[in-house]
């Protein structure tokens, strides 16, 4: 299924009003990027509570939380500043099967991404162009796999052109 960005904002901005109220909210893994205002705060919060995003709820948001606080707050700010001795701090995070070197990995290639393309969406949507929604998170998928990565860390990406089943 071919989706726009505009039919995708829609689509996400019908979500929002659906689940975009506090009763829900304030115990859902959205709550950890619901805490932001700047867009780019939003993405990074975001793309790391759905990383985690298997288990308890509360589980989740605690340890989501946990990488804000890691992140002072500002994921942003520091995916952009953040040096070796920055990254440290997060060797030793462990939610699950997503550890400290699957975390460090998260952020630097985060921190590649936002100092070359900007945003996420620029990612998954290169130059604003239409793509299928698979081949938005491929895109996304093969960005975060340009430089050196632990193998462990791929199973964190999902791949959906690999077996991918088609309906209709």
């Amino acid at each position: 299924m071919k989706m726009s960005v505009q039919e995708l904002r829609d689509f996400l901005e019908y979500k929002a009003g659906q689940y975009n109220q506090s009763g829900f909210i304030a115990n859902d893994p959205v709550s950890v990027p619901h805490q932001f205002e700047r867009r780019e705060d939003i993405e990074i919060a975001g793309l790391l509570a759905a990383t985690l995003a298997w288990g308890r709820r509360a589980q989740i948001i605690l340890k989501a939380n946990t990488l804000v606080k890691l992140m002072d707050h500002a994921p942003y700010d520091f995916i952009l500043h953040a040096g070796e001795q920055d990254f440290r701090r997060f060797r030793h995070f462990v939610y699950r099967t997503f550890n400290g070197e699957d975390c460090v990995f998260f952020l630097k290639a985060l921190q590649e991404i936002y100092r070359t393309h900007g945003s996420l969406e620029e990612v998954f949507f290169p130059g604003g162009k239409e793509v299928e929604i698979r081949q938005a998170i491929s895109n996304f998928r093969n960005m975060m796999l340009q430089g050196a990565y632990p193998s462990r860390s791929v199973k964190h990406l999902a791949d959906p052109m690999r077996n991918a089943v088609r309906s209709g």
